[in-house]
């Protein structure tokens, strides 16, 4: 996936996000695919922090919306929360709530595993690496 930055103009991401069933938004580091600028927080998300699985508070310090290109050429657009993370998470509950439907099978099944985009039949393969999509 890359990050379509003004122009046309393309951004390889330094590594994928993670589809994460448990996450309840989507989160990036604030260094990562850094052309768009980073927005207020809608109302609802001021003073917002997240648990981490180790229980430790992870603050949100504002929102960036990223257009990115996926590997089957399809162009998304995702809000993501920026806060002190390692890795770029993406909620599938968020994923959910915007239409889609999000699959995971075993690495073997040939249907394979995909974020599916409802209202176009679209789908976005997902890859499994080290236990995580």
């Amino acid at each position: 996936m890359v990050c379509k930055m003004t122009g046309g103009m393309c951004e390889s991401m330094p590594y994928p996000i993670v589809v994460d069933s448990g996450a309840s938004a989507s989160v990036m580091p604030a260094a990562w695919c850094r052309h768009p600028k980073v927005h207020e927080t809608d109302v609802s998300r001021n003073g917002v922090y997240y648990t981490a699985a180790n229980g430790q508070k992870i603050y949100n310090t504002g929102e960036r919306h990223v257009t990115m290109m996926t590997q089957e050429s399809h162009e998304r657009n995702m809000r993501f929360q920026v806060c002190d993370v390692e890795r770029p998470l993406g909620s599938v509950s968020e994923f959910c709530r915007g239409g889609h439907s999000v699959v995971f099978n075993p690495p073997h099944d040939t249907g394979g595993s995909y974020i599916e985009r409802q209202e176009r039949c679209e789908q976005m393969h997902l890859e499994a690496n080290d236990g995580v999509y």
